[in-house]
């Protein structure tokens, strides 16, 4: 039987494809008159039923007119389920967000306990500290579940009523960095930006492309003289923590 396929071998590789044609149609009618002289139903092994899914997977469209020893549909289903047989299964999907660590969730309790600090400026400190923090949903569940309110002011009066009481004399300062052009080329220019609470006004200090201690004192007294001159009280200034926008 080997020698028998390996002649035929030889004798496609040494062929045109008109040739090929030709070879096609006369093994096609002897495989007709070999099939009428068979029962209707041949049966098959597994193994054998392996061989004609593997070569049958590849005959497309010939298919429906090439197999004859089951009906093509049968065989078309063999293929289909082959090729899920072979699909590794994927890995079973896990159901919501993974828990938050527990030494964040410590953190998290601490910061509001030792600080009386909401959430916001919980998440702000945490990104200090090179942490992502978790959702702002899972920042607020982790205190209730401690039993610690939320939001952003707790104590006596609210965060709206402190803001009230000394929009007058409140500022808001925080760092800008922008990229800019030199004819050294890029470079990073600083700039300390403090906002009145209460009217809302801007003060920019003069920028520097090496921000340090020194710098940072001249531009508050800088500040503080200007707020004078502006008639605008100075007696808190708070840093303006940085956090994401609630969605």
């Amino acid at each position: 039987m080997k020698t028998l396929y390996h002649r035929l071998l030889l004798v496609i590789a040494g062929s045109t494809q008109k040739q090929l044609a030709a070879y096609l149609r006369y093994l096609k009618t002897e495989n007709q008159v070999l099939r009428s002289k068979l029962p209707r139903r041949v049966p098959v092994t597994e193994k054998e039923k392996a061989k004609l899914v593997k070569f049958g997977s590849r005959l497309g469209g010939a298919l429906e007119d090439l197999v004859t020893i089951v009906h093509p549909d049968t065989l078309r289903r063999w293929i289909r389920e082959s090729k899920q047989a072979n699909k590794k299964p994927k890995p079973a999907a896990k159901n919501g967000r993974p828990r938050t660590k527990e030494e964040i969730r410590e953190l998290i309790v601490k910061l509001a306990r030792e600080n009386n600090w909401g959430y916001t400026r919980i998440m702000g400190e945490l990104k200090k500290l090179r942490i992502t923090p978790p959702s702002r949903n899972t920042v607020k569940n982790i205190l209730k579940e401690h039993n610690l309110d939320p939001g952003p002011q707790r104590g006596e009066g609210t965060w709206d009523e402190f803001l009230k009481v000394h929009a007058a004399t409140l500022w808001q300062c925080d760092f800008y960095a922008k990229r800019v052009l030199t004819i050294k080329g890029w470079k990073e220019l600083y700039l300390l930006v403090f906002l009145h609470v209460g009217t809302r006004r801007v003060f920019i200090a003069p920028s520097t492309f090496h921000p340090n201690d020194a710098w940072v004192t001249e531009q508050a007294e800088v500040f503080l003289k200007h707020a004078a001159d502006a008639g605008l009280g100075a007696k808190i200034v708070m840093h303006a923590p940085r956090a994401e926008p609630s969605s």
